[in-house]
Parts: structure tokens; sequence; C-alpha cells
């Protein structure tokens, strides 16, 4: 694996050979192997490398990545790894969870990090059980450039586009509303000027809903909000639902355009260019989808309100908030023009 930016497919039967791939692969020495995989397998594959002379490190222990519930938050993970321990090669067995909408977001996640690793500076190597469901190993097989085997790697014949798988993923049509009242009903806002009393009034519905859910949805709401009023077109319009088991936002509005379905995962966000918005909503929602109904452009934004949260959107929020005000800062630096 010369090329220090390559994701690479594992696909094993059992945990002999897992190890018998990674042995074959021989993980490049310039940079730290870092595992973040199966607790079953991190002792054996530890036990591998430091036989074979390779060098680990990490800072702390590296947990397996939940690719499952937040795939943009996963990806942003291994981003931020690659930051603190340049030139890393990752093994990592993200957890895709147990259903089918479990693996559609893994993946998005598997598309999303082929689409982001050039020029990343790391290796990813993403194993995988032989007996995972067949359509998420379908999208592993798209979503990798190249696979191991016990021979060393191989180009993956199936890999695709990364963009035009995420194009494939995405949803082309609305999903069914749930079957609860709306909490939230919001038609005809004309200005950006309305944000405020609208973010107020989507804090106020979600009161009964977990503080970490609720500060990291309305985060998500406000940055699809504005960007409906900067790159849309009025009227805007939003409608919450929310359930036991979910909370659910649809904003609208009559804008023209529609962001590509690749848009808002790409890692270090610069306040300088578009996406920031949508990255930071990514970040801090399970799910987000876009189509078009005739003349209205829809964004729906649906976490759960059931399971643990992460602290992925806490820590989103703070990147995306500290990327602002450092640009703010630069605009504030630059001299006056010309009166």
């Amino acid at each position: 694996m010369s090329d220090p930016a390559q994701h690479v497919a594992l696909i094993y039967q059992d945990v002999d050979d897992l190890l018998t791939q990674v042995a074959a692969a021989r993980p490049v020495p310039a940079g730290p192997v870092v595992l973040a995989c199966r607790p079953e397998h991190r002792a054996p594959l530890a036990d591998l490398l430091e036989a074979a002379g390779e060098r680990q490190g990490a800072p702390g222990p590296v947990d397996r990545l939940d690719a499952h519930t937040r795939p943009a938050a996963a990806v942003a993970a291994y981003h931020r790894l690659g930051g603190v321990a340049p030139g890393a090669v990752v093994i990592g067995e993200a957890d895709h969870g147990h259903d089918r909408a479990a693996w559609e977001r893994a993946a998005h996640f598997e598309a999303a990090l082929d689409l982001t690793l050039p020029g990343s500076g790391i290796t990813v190597v993403c194993a995988y059980p032989a007996d995972t469901p067949a359509p998420l190993l379908a999208a592993v097989r798209r979503s990798h450039p190249h696979r191991l085997t016990v021979a060393g790697p191989v180009a993956e014949a199936g890999h695709a586009d990364p963009g035009a798988v995420l194009r494939q993923l995405a949803p082309d049509r609305p999903p069914p509303v749930p079957a609860v009242e709306p909490r939230l009903r919001i038609t005809g806002s004309a200005s950006i000027t309305d944000l405020g009393s609208i973010r107020r009034q989507l804090t106020a519905c979600l009161a009964d809903v977990a503080t970490l859910v609720r500060t990291d949805f309305v985060a998500a709401v406000n940055e699809l909000l504005t960007n409906s009023y900067r790159h849309g077109a009025p009227p805007v319009g939003l409608t919450l639902w929310v359930t036991a088991a979910a909370v659910e936002c649809r904003v609208t509005d009559g804008g023209a355009g529609r962001p590509a379905p690749d848009a808002g995962y790409r890692p270090s966000p610069d306040a300088r260019r578009t996406g920031i918005g949508l990255w930071l909503a990514r970040q801090a929602c399970d799910d987000i989808g876009m189509w078009r109904t005739g003349e209205t452009f829809t964004v729906r934004a649906a976490t759960a309100n059931t399971r643990p949260r992460l602290h992925s959107g806490a820590l989103a929020r703070a990147e995306t908030a500290h990327t602002r005000a450092a640009a703010f800062a630069r605009r504030s630096r630059r001299p006056a023009g010309p009166s």
C-alpha cells in the first residue's frame, strides 16, 4: 500500500482469515498503524503487527466507529484521526447496525469516505465479515478501489465513482411523513430575519427531547433554513414531527437549485465556501435527504430519539464556530478598499 490515501476493503471469513490478509498487505511502516476494530480482534492484530515490526500509535484508545447512525460523523472521525496521526494506516471495522436503514447509512459512510480520502494522507482498511448483509457487502465493493486478499491487494472490479454511488443512494422521492400531527408548521416565511423566531419556536417544541438531541437537531435545522434563505427562494416553510422514536423536520423553499448528494461530506469545512452548513447538518443528525416536488425543493432532517447520542454534533458545532470566527477575523483584518 504505497499510496498514502487509499481506501481498501477486507472481507474475511474468520479471525484467522483476517490476520492472514492483514499480514499479506504489509501496511506502510512509515506511519502508525491504528486499530479501530472489534474489541476481540484488537489483541491478535496488535500481536501480528508487533511481530511484523510495524509501528502502532494513536492518540489514546481508538473506538470502533459507528457508521450506521451518522455517516458523516464517522467520516469526519477518520479524517480527524489522520490529523493527529499523519500517514496512519487505519484498520477499521465500523459498526454497520442491524437493519436496512442502518445498512443504507453504512453504505453512505463508505461512499463518502471513498470520496474524501484522496489528499488526506491516510490509508483506511475497512474490514467486513463475509456474512455481512448482501446489499451492504455490494455497496462495500462499489466504494473501495482495492480489496485485500491472502495474496495481497488487488483492484476491486466493482468499484464505482463515489459521487455516482452517493447519487444512487440519495432518495429520489419523499418518504412517508410520520403518522402523527406536526408539532410545528411554519409557512410563507420570506426573509432570513424570521430565522431567530423560528429557531426559538423549534427549540420550545422540542423541550421534552433529550438536551443533546435537541441541541444537535436545532443546529442542523438552523443550517438548513439558512441555506434556504440564502440559496433558495421564498417562501420558506418548515414542518416538525416528534415521536417516541424520532424527530423529523422538513424545510421547503421555492428555489431552482439542488445540492449534489455528496455536498456536506468534505472534511475541514471552510467558511469561505458553500457546504459548511450542510456539513454541520450531516454531523448533527442521522439522516439528511433532498428532493424536488414540482416547484418546491425540500430538505429532510431526521434523528433518533431513543438511543444514547454521541458527541459528534457538539464537536462539529465547535469546529464550525471556530472556522467561521477565523473567517470573520480574516475579513476584519483586510485593508479597506479605496473610498
